[in-house]
């Protein structure tokens, strides 16, 4: 018998539930998964059109220089103020950067023109530093931070996109935050915790009424019912079944019911088979005396006994009968 099988059914049951939480985990985990990378995807695909709009601003100024009519010194100056009113998203913004890290435009005009090469974010990571880094290498790419927002002092995490203007060695980016996909994932794992547990809850229930069932039918675990079966099978008539209080319909009691006839046709077997020997006896001693004799006396014996012998036979015949084979 293996494990599974010596188990109560209430346990058996508990394992498949735990093993429904397990599955439904997973499935929660991978969703939530796939929920944040999408969100960051969106985040990313957002803010990666938005340089492309600032790329496009830029370059046309640049074309005015290349076609004479301002000067590098002009476009710049132009580029740079219509960038700085613009606005998007939720207050979002351009900000903009040379190759030495020196602010050129940003939200807080106080702070253009400083070198921010060498300074950290809230968390001591080199932004700046980052920034120049791709704008001298790959020419564009995707920074993670921390900066609080506008008008509070708590940083929050964001994601900037930056892109390199060669020509100008300028750095231009945006960045977005990205605290509402913590937010979101924080209220779909609830939602999928609450509906987790529900499911686990009604699984339990239906568990526990389907086990309850059974052992009610059975009159007990299907173990203990099996280990009776097969003891009374084996001739064990006499072993003690317990009932449960109130049980006269189970699997169980009808297996007492079937003991306690048992026990009666093999007890009545017995007696008759007995009396039966005995008579075979009286039969053997009488037939020998009328051998003897040839007696009246003796012949009328020798019928007494062969009209006994036959009645205990027939009786011992019916209680065998009563076995169906």
């Amino acid at each position: 018998m293996s494990l599974l099988e010596q188990m109560r059914i209430s346990t058996r049951l508990i394992i498949a539930g735990l093993a429904v939480l397990l599955g439904l985990m997973v499935i929660s985990g991978y969703t939530l998964m796939q929920i944040k990378t999408e969100a960051f995807d969106a985040h990313k695909s957002r803010i990666k059109d938005q340089i492309e709009v600032s790329k496009g601003i830029i370059g046309n100024y640049q074309k005015l220089e290349a076609d004479r009519k301002l000067s590098r010194e002009e476009a710049q100056l132009q580029a740079r103020e219509a960038l700085r009113s613009l606005r998007f998203g939720n207050g979002d913004y351009y900000f903009l950067y040379d190759f030495e890290a020196r602010t050129l435009v940003t939200a807080d005009p106080k702070a253009e023109g400083t070198v921010m090469l060498g300074k950290t974010d809230a968390k001591g990571f080199k932004l700046w530093d980052a920034f120049v880094e791709i704008g001298k290498g790959l020419g564009s790419g995707y920074v993670e931070y921390w900066f609080p927002r506008a008008g509070e002092t708590e940083p929050k995490p964001k994601l900037a996109y930056v892109l390199a203007i060669p020509e100008w060695n300028w750095i231009v980016g945006t960045g977005v935050y990205v605290d509402d996909v913590d937010a979101t994932i924080n209220r779909a794992a609830l939602r999928y915790s609450i509906l987790s547990f529900v499911v686990l809850a009604v699984v339990m229930a239906l568990g526990l009424l389907v086990s309850r069932s059974v052992v009610t039918q059975l009159g007990g675990e299907p173990q203990e019912v099996t280990e009776n079966m097969r003891r009374i099978a084996s001739g064990e008539l006499g072993i003690e079944i317990i009932l449960k209080k109130d049980d006269t319909s189970s699997l169980m009691f009808s297996l007492t019911q079937m003991q306690t006839k048992l026990i009666n046709i093999t007890s009545a077997i017995k007696d008759n088979a007995s009396s039966l020997t005995g008579q075979v006896q009286d039969f053997d001693g009488v037939a020998k005396s009328y051998a003897e004799t040839k007696s009246d006396t003796d012949l009328f014996n020798l019928n007494r006994v062969v009209k006994k012998l036959g009645k205990t036979a027939d009786i011992l015949g019916k209680s065998i009968a009563r076995f169906r084979l």
